[in-house]
């Protein structure tokens, strides 16, 4: 989810769940990596001096949001949540939520010989931009998958709950939606993106295989 606005505010903010790289070895199981990162909201805006990533960072070492690392068989998770976020404080005009949670999930499994991660974002009662967009629930989803022979993403299970886009009720909305903002109102080349899907996915070299996905918002 983006807004950009090219007069007095510069924003961009996101709900996204980002899965790293996830690396495979059919010959060693116990030599596999799977491992990945989600966040709930990232803030920038050069004009406030802000940038700002939420839940923070779990553990201290991840770069932003919760991240898990699964070297060899067996399984790492790990999560956090911001209640009543309020950015910048105390108008919150750029990002206002009830709940701001991210969870990330890394596994390596010797008995289907596959390495995944899985990273949940969620967002309760979201006011982005003064009401430019609002939604009771933002879900954001990403799982990566690799194997000694194939690799695959998906962003199953993202979705929306009563989304408001500059006051347009929007339904069954599909990746990569873009909604164009009012040029006299935001600037020229404003607008709002949903559910931003990005993904790629490789077949394995000799003893290994990719996926990385970026799903929505």
């Amino acid at each position: 989810m983006k807004t950009r606005a090219s007069t007095s505010l510069s924003a961009e903010l996101k709900d996204r769940t980002r899965v790293k790289p996830v690396n495979f070895s059919v010959i060693n199981p116990a030599g596999a990596n799977a491992s990945g990162n989600a966040l709930a909201a990232s803030i920038q805006d050069t004009l406030l001096g802000i940038n700002q990533t939420l839940p923070a960072a779990t553990p201290a070492t991840c770069t932003g949001g919760a991240c898990s690392s699964q070297s060899g068989i067996g399984s790492t998770s790990n999560s956090n949540q911001v209640l009543n976020a309020v950015v910048p404080p105390p108008s919150g005009g750029i990002l206002k939520a009830n709940v701001l949670s991210a969870s990330s999930t890394s596994t390596v499994d010797s008995t289907t010989n596959t390495a995944t991660n899985t990273g949940v974002a969620e967002s309760a009662g979201v006011n982005l931009v003064s009401g430019l967009v609002t939604a009771d629930v933002v879900r954001g989803a990403a799982t990566a998958q690799a194997s000694g022979f194939s690799s695959s993403f998906s962003s199953a299970g993202s979705a929306f709950k009563n989304l408001v886009v500059n006051g347009i009720q929007m339904n069954n909305v599909n990746p990569n939606t873009t909604i164009n903002l009012p040029a006299l109102e935001f600037g020229t080349g404003s607008f709002v993106m949903l559910f931003e899907e990005i993904g790629l996915s490789s077949q394995p070299r000799p003893a290994s295989s990719l996926a990385e996905p970026s799903p929505p918002i």
